[in-house]
């Protein structure tokens, strides 16, 4: 039995920042998914639900899109999401659902590549019960979407194979 207890606290030892990002992530999912179909559409999402329409054809959707301010890569996610779910409430709002929950392992990356593992930690956790990262996430527009893709922006950034020096930068 102690042999067990010491290769039980050397692995959570060893894995502690994959120990504590699964609980974020677990707690981001559970709040982001939590009461998902509690309202009907409003408004605004009506739209999203009208371009989206399961009835639609993949090009119909693009050209529906294509006359909105919206990009059309949220559209068709959705149009996906109620091909495969059904036409509801909780199927048009669940690629935001997955943005929004997606955002947290994202927001640790970026913080883990800028500084450091701790940094990235406390990042997610901190995001993780944002009350507008929450409600975007449970809407079914491209909000969440958005903020996901803008996270990963300066992840990419700093994934660049860059050489530049400070000269470089300063001197055409």
């Amino acid at each position: 039995m102690i042999g067990a207890q010491g290769t039980l606290r050397r692995f959570a030892r060893n894995n502690e920042t994959a120990l504590w990002l699964s609980i974020i992530c677990i707690i981001a999912i559970y709040l982001r998914f939590r009461g998902l179909s509690f309202q009907s559409y409003w408004f605004d999402e009506l739209f999203s639900a009208y371009f989206s329409n399961p009835a639609h054809s993949f090009r119909q959707v693009v050209q529906l899109t294509i006359s909105d301010v919206h990009p059309p890569l949220f559209q068709l996610a959705m149009w996906w999401s109620y091909q495969l779910f059904g036409y509801t409430d909780w199927a048009g709002r669940l690629p935001s659902a997955i943005a929004g929950a997606a955002t947290i392992p994202t927001i640790y990356l970026l913080g883990r590549d800028i500084f450091n593992s701790r940094t990235g930690l406390y990042a997610a956790a901190l995001a993780t019960p944002n009350y507008y990262l929450i409600y975007y996430a449970q809407e079914a527009r491209s909000y969440a979407l958005l903020y996901f893709l803008f996270c990963w922006l300066p992840r990419a950034w700093c994934l660049l194979p860059f050489s530049w020096s400070r000269a470089d930068l300063t001197h055409p």
